[in-house]
């Protein structure tokens, strides 16, 4: 997933890696969206969530990592430095 490091994967969003850690149990996918919070469509944080939790816990691989107690994390950086993080929740 590093190999894609830098790469844009659409117009305002860079893939800028992955980050393991085995102690902590965490895969971290990291992306930089060129605008600012503010700028986001109302409700974009649920329909974010939404997705993360979907793309994650609809595939058994990663199913079980998570039911293992890994957490899957999202962290995006906007423009002005701004982060927020999404944590894959499986019903």
């Amino acid at each position: 997933m590093n190999a894609r490091k830098g790469r844009w994967l659409d117009r305002s969003t860079r893939h800028d890696g992955v980050k393991l850690n085995c102690e902590l149990q965490a895969l971290e996918v990291m992306r930089f969206v060129n605008a600012e919070v503010e700028e986001m469509r109302q409700g974009w944080e649920i329909r974010r969530q939404r997705e993360w939790n979907a793309h994650y816990c609809n595939r058994e691989s990663w199913r079980e990592a998570i039911d293992a107690g890994w957490s899957i994390i999202s962290t995006l950086t906007f423009r002005a430095g701004e982060q927020i993080s999404f944590v894959a929740e499986c019903q």
